[in-house]
């Protein structure tokens, strides 16, 4: 994709005839994704398909916790970099699916065995999403465990950019200001 552009799909294709210039390069899905579209997506994202994405509007196309895992995977390893402005909401995200994606299994330790050498602990913070600075969750169902998960994660310095953070009101008080 080139910078400067916006790639709509429709039914799950790229309509070229509906690519057109903004200011900001932006990945736009404006119809639901197919079952394992959200994966496909993450897969692409890993490699570095996008890099200078910096608005990712996903609203309203049935992502799943494991579609938001693979996400955080792909944030994990830089696929997400330039990531600015990130929409997820009105899709079937829960506590599982935010609690993967702000901890993703990349980032776990690997275990160590009586072979495996001690290793120093780094007090370095692992920067999921470097640039993200808006963050919308609103209409997914979770609750006080993912947003727990996520007030770790921005504790932990994850998103050090983060601005604007939308949540449901029935989250409850468990997530502070970013």
């Amino acid at each position: 994709i080139l910078e400067g552009t916006v790639l709509v799909a429709y039914r799950n294709t790229c309509d070229p005839a509906s690519i057109r210039a903004e200011r900001r390069p932006a990945l736009r899905l404006e119809v639901p994704l197919a079952a394992d579209g959200g994966l496909h997506l993450a897969n692409a994202l890993v490699t570095g398909a996008l890099p200078l994405l910096k608005q990712l509007h996903l609203a309203g196309n049935g992502i799943t916790d494991a579609c938001l895992s693979a996400l955080g995977v792909a944030a994990a390893k830089g696929g997400l970099a330039s990531l600015r402005l990130l929409t997820l909401e009105d899709n079937r995200i829960g506590d599982g699916g935010l609690a993967a994606f702000c901890n993703p299994s990349s980032l776990s330790p690997v275990p160590r065995t009586l072979a495996t050498p001690e290793r120093r602990i780094s007090r370095a913070p692992v920067i999921l999403l470097p640039m993200l600075e808006e963050l919308r969750l609103s209409l997914n169902p979770v609750r006080d465990d993912g947003a727990l998960a996520l007030e770790r994660a921005i504790g932990r310095g994850h998103f050090p950019k983060l601005m604007k953070l939308a949540l449901d009101p029935e989250v409850g008080d468990a997530v502070v200001d970013a």
